[in-house]
């Protein structure tokens, strides 16, 4: 495990979710706060405001720490085995490797996520849409991204297909469980 980077001062800055880059990906708006190029690869921190359409993605895995904290809203957590409902206030771990999915079960829920290391705010920038405004997109309204770029680009930044591959292949209810 890298520390020497605990003796490595990073550069202060300021972002909000009014003024951070802002993109639109299966029916959710995305807003990196804090990305690996301003953490020095540490962690990435993005709100997240979930649609009413495709919500969140089937189930995979990543050599990355996850973490979420519901601010708004209800979603349903898949990971290990295990199924929880999470709503304001709940904050959801899920260790690397660990298969994971999540459903939205109220539209315009709002999460914060992190993942540590950073990376994922790199795989989100590489096949999300700008977003044209600070909300998430029409329903249905964007398709996703050509499955070559998905699966390109989660090779390149540790996104791992297990059921389906996220943001190629749409969340059903058979690709959302999560074995023991």
């Amino acid at each position: 495990m890298r520390t020497d980077w605990l003796n490595e001062p990073v550069s202060p800055y300021v972002l909000t979710n009014q003024n951070s880059p802002a993109f639109w990906l299966i029916d959710n708006l995305w807003m990196p706060l804090a990305g690996s190029f301003l953490t020095d690869g540490n962690f990435c921190f993005i709100e997240q405001v979930c649609g009413v359409g495709i919500g969140g993605p089937p189930t995979h895995a990543h050599p990355s720490d996850e973490g979420l904290y519901i601010l708004e809203g209800q979603c349903t957590f898949n990971a290990g085995g295990q199924t929880v409902k999470a709503g304001p206030g709940a904050f959801i771990s899920i260790p690397r490797m660990v298969e994971h999915s999540f459903t939205v079960d109220v539209p315009n829920s709002r999460l914060l996520n992190w993942y540590s290391p950073g990376g994922f705010e790199m795989l989100l920038m590489s096949i999300a849409t700008p977003a044209t405004e600070r909300k998430p997109p029409v329903p249905n309204s964007l398709p996703l991204p050509p499955r070559w770029m998905v699966e390109e680009c989660s090779r390149e930044f540790g996104q791992i297909a297990v059921l389906g591959l996220p943001f190629a292949d749409p969340p059903t209810k058979d690709n959302m469980a999560t074995p023991p």
